[in-house]
């Protein structure tokens, strides 16, 4: 079966699927009412389907850069820099 990426976070899923925890909670709510895929929409609409960071063009995600706005990064970058920003968290609050 082909895979796709999921419409939520873009990690491959069977295709038209959503991963069990994307999925609608409410009995007829629809993927365009999920403000996390209304987000990357706008986001990736906006900048394109292509990594900021590296240029990739496979697995792109989009990170929060606030509420609002976000840049698309690739799986890989995203990882760098979610992980950055938690060491950072941790040296300045020590944990």
């Amino acid at each position: 079966m082909p895979q796709r990426p999921c419409l939520t976070c873009g990690r491959l899923v069977p295709d038209r699927q959503l991963l069990p925890a994307h999925r609608p909670r409410y009995p007829g709510s629809t993927r365009s009412s999920d403000p996390q895929a209304a987000f990357r929409k706008r986001t990736l609409k906006r900048y394109g389907e292509r990594c900021l960071a590296c240029g990739a063009t496979e697995g792109i995600e989009a990170h929060h850069l606030d509420e609002q706005e976000g840049v698309p990064l690739c799986r890989r970058c995203h990882r760098k820099v979610e992980a950055a920003k938690r060491r950072a968290m941790r040296r300045r609050f020590g944990r």
